[in-house]
């Protein structure tokens, strides 16, 4: 799921300064000379990973506790967007996936995604059996996801294996 946060603070650096202390702020270039800050406290810490320039956002590893995942900035209007994984691109960058996939707290999807007007829109969402398997998915073209799930405990079981194939404009499973 792509939650998205209001949290984000859209100002001069002189202002950001004064509302959260150098040490815990992380500041983000953004289009037309503004900067997002990113404030670590006592319930989110923010890491930097990198710039992804085929999608125009910034990626901040984000950890809550014992939980990590991962903040996406966009440049264009400062929005930030919260997924499980880094972004996974299609080979022509149109597209990209993230997989959210565990057992604490509980994940088990797929989400493709691409970058519209100046933020992202969703094409497609497709559950995963996290509850029992851990899942892995890679593209293998523009409009061809591969996703293999391996049984937890279980290394001698065979575990699910799907395609995600866009045709006509429509994202459809084939497998099983």
């Amino acid at each position: 799921m792509i939650a998205r946060l209001t949290v984000l603070l859209l100002l001069p650096a002189s202002v950001a300064a004064q509302t959260c202390p150098q040490d815990r702020a992380l500041a983000l270039e953004l289009d037309n000379r503004k900067s997002a800050v990113l404030c670590s406290g006592d319930a989110k810490q923010y890491e930097y990973e990198r710039l992804d320039e085929a999608g125009r956002f910034h990626i901040v590893r984000t950890a809550v506790g014992d939980d990590f995942f991962y903040t996406l900035v966009l440049k264009g209007s400062g929005e930030q967007i919260e997924v499980p994984s880094t972004p996974i691109w299609a080979t022509d960058k149109s597209r990209f996936v993230t997989v959210g996939c565990s057992l604490q707290p509980a994940r088990g999807e797929i989400k493709i995604s691409r970058p519209a007007g100046r933020g992202l829109e969703t094409e497609a969402t497709f559950e995963l059996p996290c509850e029992r398997e851990s899942c892995l998915a890679r593209w293998t073209g523009p409009g061809w996801l591969t996703v293999i799930c391996t049984p937890r405990g279980d290394d001698k079981a065979k575990g699910t294996e799907f395609s995600v194939l866009l045709r006509a404009g429509t994202w459809a499973k084939f497998g099983r």
